[in-house]
């Protein structure tokens, strides 16, 4: 992603403080992992990176569909947040991560190094049989076998790189250790073939304004009246 758009959205970010659905119970900036999220879109200069060409292309095609926006995050782990353990992101029951067919889209806007932590991954294919029919009218998808150590790599991602992951991809994320914060845009893309199975996020009027025309046809949905159920 050109430099010019990193400071762009380091601009937006600036504006919004991370405490969108903070995941921890630090008060920032405190040693912790804090979001920003959802409907923070509405700001133009963090809508932008969400129809980014340099991502939409490479989405679509890996998704072999036109893509559904599900998931709009920026994380900042501070200084001396701790890291995650090995996982998966696919969630039968969650919105952003119930789809059968979604990627993640991975923007740092600082070098990963030993000292700010990378986020080593085990990539491996993801066979179609994995995907069942279950006692309800959305498919499901059987866990994937956790790899071994040995098989996690560090993708040596630096500010600016773009980093496209299989939902179902083994990550992990290691301490910030660095004395600066350690701040990525984790944006998810479903297929539109394979809508999430719990249904898409509803993102506001204004963050569908603050969208391009070809920028709008990446949200499913989007109003301001609240969902009833």
């Amino acid at each position: 992603i050109p430099e010019h758009d990193i400071q762009r959205l380091e601009r937006g970010f600036a504006r919004n403080p991370p405490l969108d659905g903070t995941l921890t119970t630090a008060n920032y900036p405190d040693p912790g992992r804090y979001t920003l999220a959802n409907n923070c879109l509405k700001d133009p200069d963090l809508a932008f990176i969400v129809e980014h060409p340099a991502i939409i292309s490479p989405v679509t095609e890996l998704l072999g569909d036109d893509p559904r926006l599900t998931a709009y995050v920026i994380y900042d782990r501070t200084p001396g947040g701790d890291g995650l353990q090995a996982h998966n992101d696919y969630q039968r029951r969650r919105p952003v991560a119930s789809s059968t067919n979604l990627l993640f889209s991975i923007v740092q806007s600082c070098d990963l190094d030993t000292n700010s932590g990378p986020l080593p991954h085990a990539p491996r294919p993801h066979p179609a049989e994995r995907i069942q029919q279950v006692n309800a009218r959305a498919l499901s998808v059987a866990p994937p076998t956790r790899p071994d150590n040995q098989d996690f790599i560090d993708p040596g991602l630096q500010r600016g790189d773009l980093a496209l992951m299989n939902v179902h991809l083994w990550q992990r994320a290691l301490p910030n250790r660095a004395e600066h914060h350690r701040v990525g845009l984790f944006n998810k893309y479903a297929a539109a073939g394979a809508p999430p199975a719990e249904g898409y996020f509803l993102y506001d009027d204004d963050v569908f304004a603050a969208l391009s025309k070809t920028g709008q046809s990446l949200l499913a949905v989007h109003g301001n009246k609240p969902l009833a159920t």
